[in-house]
């Protein structure tokens, strides 16, 4: 939760960058769309692939999956 003011793009109260990790990200997607819940296109990172979503307040969600781990 945001507690200071100086940062436009998050007002103080609002809620951003909660990151929630999933290993299902498509499904999750898949499901939270079928709900009507504004969440963006799956996104790809070194780290793993993520989905941005909201909620009515305009606070931002991440919704992660991490890369599976191999042994070297």
């Amino acid at each position: 939760m945001t507690l200071v003011n100086w940062f436009e793009s998050m007002p103080a109260g609002s809620l951003r960058g909660l990151v929630i990790a999933t290993t299902d990200l498509d499904g999750e997607q898949a499901r939270l769309k079928s709900a009507e819940v504004d969440i963006d296109d799956v996104k790809h990172a070194p780290w793993g692939r993520y989905a941005t979503l909201w909620d009515s307040e305009d606070n931002g969600l991440v919704l992660q999956q991490a890369r599976e781990r191999t042994n070297l």
